[in-house]
């Protein structure tokens, strides 16, 4: 299920969610066919990708653009419960998919974790305990926020 990048000769997976929900029946074939091109998924089921989307677009997605989030996140209202409820889908996400590349690693392997829905990724690795040689990058789309933001 690995491939070649060009002349870089540098194997690569994809892992990421499908983007619509795949009944648990069907979940062994989709894995198959995703594998084929290099891809493989970490399926949420509904509620937890729900959580977690909503958690990145509502706190994060404002925060990284210097926004400052309203206690009650996008303003549904609230005394904050829900924040603590989107942050623990957004945890337990970020857990489901360090757990798929953790059971993906070799010896001397990079991870390459890509923007801000997935930033507790790097964090379950470790506490997974990943290779030691791993090394683990991190790109963000949007420039870090201030201290006083963040």
């Amino acid at each position: 299920g690995r491939h070649l990048m060009g002349s870089l000769n540098l194997e690569v997976l994809f892992v990421g969610c499908p983007n619509v929900h795949v009944p648990e029946e069907a979940q062994a074939e989709v894995r198959a066919l995703l594998l084929e091109h290099s891809c493989v998924p970490v399926f949420l089921g509904a509620k937890l990708s729900d959580g977690h989307s909503a958690y990145a677009t509502e706190v994060m997605w404002p925060l990284l653009h210097h926004q400052i989030p309203d206690r009650q996140a996008g303003g549904k209202g609230g005394d904050g419960a829900r924040v603590s409820s989107l942050f623990d889908a957004y945890k337990r996400a970020n857990d489901a998919f360090a757990s798929t590349v953790k059971s993906l690693l070799r010896s001397n392997e990079n991870v390459w974790v890509h923007s801000s829905p997935l930033l507790l990724v790097p964090s379950s690795l470790r506490k997974l305990g990943i290779p030691h040689d791993t090394i683990i990058s991190l790109f963000l789309h949007t420039p870090f926020p201030s201290p006083e933001i963040w």
